[in-house]
Parts: structure tokens; sequence; C-alpha cells
């Protein structure tokens, strides 16, 4: 499955949580446009949610040997080349080395960034922070053939959208790690809703979409209410922290399918001109997004400035990236069928 639209999404988000993490840019303004590397996560929710629901649609019933394979060797590989990468990073900077709680906690998918959000037991080992994501989309892929095949399809987007606030709620009122993956699955989903209604339909709506858009819009508002009372209360406030940084997050999101709806009824207008070259790094998209952070810190213990590791650090993500997903993963994909 190809959707130009998509590879070119996926290429520009990588590339720039790539630059989001290198902040090559000191000028006062301009460095601005380097701090939304959370956006960029978070539009990976919904572009895996399209791509699972796309990929399957055509399946009579989910075989969920087949699904749980190509999940499995798309993943784990790649997450076990970038905790080796992190690893080497880890030593050439001469940081503390993670436990090995730590590193069963990543390998189970069971991580998150404690810094940033309450109710973390475990941070990704040798602190390779863009993994955080890996174990969100990782329970995703598990929840998506059990909602699948025990709920009707009329039902599913419901359930899905009320479990995911009721879980919200829970998480404000007792932090879990467990409360925060179901709290988030609506905006995965939301990729699904889109993908079903694109398969049936070639088109997305409004109508087609509006329990998606109110399920994210009521997490959306949930996260607000709690971050101004974090700070009426004296609590703190901070852009990139819990309570505000759940609000990016969703908020993100309800404007991303909101533009991908607009868009797509102006005929996908000036998109080739603006994202479309981004589209050549769709295949080596995920490799630059797991191994660029192991990269940037071992590049750094070599006292560069940040300009310079960005640019060295380029060519070689690029390369592992390409190695790892042209080269290795078809050898994984013909072993693991």
């Amino acid at each position: 499955m190809k959707l130009r639209q998509l590879d070119a999404v996926r290429g520009a988000a990588a590339f720039y949580v790539f630059f989001h993490h290198a902040r090559p840019l000191s000028l006062p303004l301009v460095s601005n446009i380097q701090f939304f590397g959370q956006e960029a996560v978070a539009i990976f929710f919904l572009m895996s949610g399209f791509v699972i629901q796309y990929s399957v649609a055509s399946w009579d019933v989910i075989n969920f040997r087949r699904y749980f394979m190509h999940r499995f060797r798309r993943i784990y590989p790649m997450l076990l080349i970038s905790l080796f990468l992190a690893w080497i990073a880890n030593r050439l900077a001469g940081g503390h080395v993670s436990g090995h709680w730590s590193l069963l906690a990543s390998l189970l998918m069971y991580h998150d960034i404690s810094s940033l959000k309450p109710g973390v037991m475990f941070d990704p080992w040798m602190g390779n922070d863009p993994l955080w994501s890996l174990s969100y989309e990782w329970w995703f892929y598990c929840l998506y053939p059990l909602v699948v095949t025990l709920v009707s399809p009329k039902f599913r987007k419901y359930i899905v959208a009320s479990v995911g606030v009721l879980c919200g709620i829970a998480y404000h009122c007792h932090p879990n790690q467990i409360s925060l993956y179901l709290s988030y699955f609506p905006l995965w989903w939301a990729g699904v809703e889109l993908a079903s209604e694109y398969f049936e339909t070639r088109n997305v709506t409004f109508s087609g979409q509006c329990v998606s858009l109110l399920s994210i819009f009521m997490l959306f508002m949930l996260h607000i209410c709690v971050t101004v009372y974090y700070y009426i209360s004296g609590k703190g406030f901070s852009l990139g922290v819990y309570p505000f940084l759940l609000a990016r997050h969703a908020g993100f999101v309800l404007f991303s399918i909101m533009i991908a709806i607009f868009w797509k009824k102006s005929g996908w207008r000036w998109f080739d001109t603006l994202l479309g070259p981004w589209a050549y790094l769709s295949s080596i998209s995920f490799g630059i997004y797991v191994f660029h952070r192991p990269v940037l810190i071992a590049l750094r213990s070599f006292g560069l400035n940040a300009w310079d590791t960005f640019l060295v650090a380029i060519p070689i993500v690029f390369i592992l990236a390409y190695i790892a997903e042209c080269v290795v993963q078809p050898k994984i994909n013909r072993l693991l069928k």
C-alpha cells in the first residue's frame, strides 16, 4: 500500500524529530521552529492507525499469527539495533549505564519518559528517548485485533472513544502507565477511522470522522482543564511537560485530522510542492526516527557544536537507516514469514 501523501508526511515528520533533537538553531525567534518534536511524534500515532487499518481492510478475517508476525518483525529488529546503538553511544559519552530492569522494560515495551509524565515506572533504556512512542504503538497494535474481533463495527469508535476519555480522567486522578496508554488510544484509532472511510469511499469527511474529532476534542479539553488547575493552584506550568504536553498531543492530532479533510477536499493543492520531496525519505523514516538519538549522543561526546553534530549525523543516520530498512529488514521479512 502506497499513498504519496502518507509517505511524504512520514518522511517529513521523521526528519523533523531528528532536527528537533539536534537543535542546531540558536538565533532568537528562528530557533522556535525546532521545538515541535512532540507534535511530529503525535502525527505518527495517527498515521500508524491509518496504515494498519488500510493494510488489513481487504482481509476477510484477522489472521492473528500473520498480523502479529508482521508487527513483530517490523518493530523488534529495529528496536534491538537502536538499543545497541544507544549502548555504544552511552559508553562513548561516559554516561551512567541503565539497569537491567530498564532494559527489560524497553524490551517489553513498557516505558515512557518519567520527567515529562507522572506515573511512568521506566524510562527508555540508555536515554534513547524517542523510543517512548514505540511502546504506545506496540500496545495499540495489540489492542487493534481485539477491538476488531470482539466489537461490532458500528460500535468500535464509540467504545474506543469512551474508554479513552474515561482513562484520561483516571490518569489525571491516579497517574499510571496503563491509563496513559488507553487515553492515547483514540488518537491512534482516529487513523483507523480515517482509513476505513477512505478505503470505502476514497474520501474523508467531517461527518465520517465526527466521533473521532469529538473524542479527541474532549481529551484535549480535559487536559487543558487540568493544566489550568495546575496553574491556578501554583503547581507550575510548562509547555513541554504534564499536563499541557498531553493537550499538545491531542490538540495536534485534532488539528491534523481537520487539515487532512480540508486538504483532501482541495485536491491536495500545493501538497507536492510543500511536502512531496519528503516522500523520498519514507522508506528509511523509521530508521531515522529510532537511530538518530544515539548518533547525536555519540557525536556530542567528541565536543562538536550543535550545527557540526547535526551535519555529521545526517549521513551517518541515513546510512544506518538504509542498511537496516533496505538491506536487513527484507532478509528478516523473508525469514519470519
